[in-house]
């Protein structure tokens, strides 16, 4: 049987968004067929060089936001 292994779906499991068929699926591949596993090598290799940032936005826009939310509130007409 021929499975088509797509690079989405490689980037969907070195992310852990893979679901467990998939998964299941993709290491069997990983296991049998040496292209697959080069281009999900890869594909690992590249995200694991892609910085980890994280963004955080400082308190007072936070609690900007929620003022802005809390005087805004909609009106319910029943």
């Amino acid at each position: 049987m021929t499975h088509n292994y797509t690079p989405e779906l490689l980037i969907k499991y070195v992310y852990g968004e893979a679901d467990i068929a998939d998964r299941l699926e993709l290491e069997y591949g990983l296991e049998n067929n040496a292209p697959l596993r080069d281009q999900y090598l890869d594909i690992l290799n590249s995200y694991r060089n892609v910085p980890k940032v994280a963004f955080s936005p400082k308190k007072s826009i936070l609690d900007n936001i929620l003022n802005y939310s809390k005087s805004t509130l909609l009106e319910t007409n029943f």
